[in-house]
């Protein structure tokens, strides 16, 4: 007996032969799915995804086939939505994966039907080594940055940050940091974190106090700073080619929020020469980007301001050093030995490049 239902998610036959008329503008006789790849269950941002090659007869007699990129959120969070920002993102002709379609299926969940694309696999320190795809990757990011909003679209901003588990807030952030200092150190001073934290905090209170007025500072100044739309997690792996890597495209809008305007650039210009690698220096990939933030939207910013705002963002994204080790002790507990050490590791040295960074902080007002 033949299925009622699609290879899919189950979605009906009726229901997918509907889309792939939609994508063939012309009504089709017979289909078949080949599924290529498969993310289901486990949870995690990016929710269950499929990618399938379908191959179609239309009434026409005309074969053909399409390869689409499927996706849904999680069964645990069925509200989740992306369709609002493929439409208001298409309608403003920012380069994103094309929508062919979008359903709600049995259990509520939000299903997209999208242009498939091979998302870069490289690291951001490779992708990014080569000057002309980091420009296209900053003007990328540029356009989207500058983005206008609508009200409807705000409010729907709005909407999505109140329903998520998280929303950046940076007055939590910064204070926690203070409180991860003060575990680490009970901790370091036990003998859990290793030998070479212990020797850290045990010869560097100073520091860690200034440490801990930096992150009381640059709290104050983040809280000054103008708000814009972000996209939260703007990396070469959120992006793909199109046209044989002509068109840069971007995706996967998890953490598009209202934040600080620059925290999606300050994430890749914000810190200094001597801490980030790049292709070229950091006052030149600025300037690129101050360009074409200019060109999609008129706005003339200035460098020396611009490249300030951008490392106390920077600085202040990097004082959450509580991320390499959870503070729930039952969880440190539950680790190998081989993981406390790569998290120690981790701390480690997350704390030596804070610790240089105090000077900079001090001459830029943050102490």
């Amino acid at each position: 007996m033949k299925s009622n239902t699609s290879p899919i998610f189950n979605i009906s036959h009726t229901k997918l032969v509907g889309i792939i008329e939609k994508i063939a503008n012309e009504p089709i006789n017979s289909f078949n799915v080949n599924t290529i790849k498969k993310k289901l269950g486990p949870s995690g941002i990016c929710g269950d995804y499929l990618v399938s090659t379908i191959e179609y007869t239309t009434k026409s007699v005309r074969n053909n086939e399409i390869t689409i990129f499927v996706r849904r959120p999680h069964r645990e969070s069925p509200g989740r939505s992306q369709l609002h920002h493929y439409e208001y993102l298409s309608s403003h002709n920012i380069p994103i994966p094309k929508l062919y379609d979008s359903m709600i299926d049995g259990e509520g969940r939000e299903v997209l039907f999208l242009e498939y694309l091979e998302e870069i696999r490289e690291e951001d320190e490779i992708f990014l080594g080569d000057e002309n795809r980091a420009k296209k990757f900053l003007s990328v990011m540029a356009q989207f940055n500058t983005t206008r909003l609508s009200i409807d679209y705000i409010a729907q901003l709005g909407k999505d940050m109140a329903r998520r588990d998280w929303v950046r807030n940076w007055n939590i952030w910064l204070t926690w940091a203070i409180f991860a200092l003060k575990i680490f150190e009970e901790r370091a001073y036990k003998g859990e974190l290793g030998k070479s934290l212990k020797n850290i905090f045990s010869t560097s209170s100073d520091r860690l106090n200034q440490l801990k007025e930096v992150s009381i500072e640059l709290m104050n100044h983040v809280n000054r700073f103008e708000k814009g739309y972000i996209h939260g997690d703007f990396h070469p792996g959120n992006t793909a080619w199109r046209h044989g890597n002509k068109e840069l495209v971007i995706f996967d809008f998890e953490d598009v929020m209202i934040d600080v305007r620059f925290y999606d650039i300050a994430m890749y210009l914000g810190g200094p020469d001597n801490v980030e690698k790049r292709c070229i220096e950091q006052n030149d990939l600025a300037e690129y980007y101050l360009e074409r933030y200019y060109y999609f939207s008129g706005e003339s910013i200035n460098i020396k301001n611009f490249l300030n705002e951008l490392y106390i963002i920077w600085l202040a994204h990097k004082c959450n050093i509580w991320s390499p080790m959870f503070d729930t002790s039952s969880i440190w507990c539950k680790m190998s030995k081989e993981e406390k050490q790569k998290r120690s590791d981790q701390i480690y040295k997350q704390l030596d490049m804070l610790f240089c960074q105090i000077p900079l902080a001090h001459r830029i007002g943050l102490l």
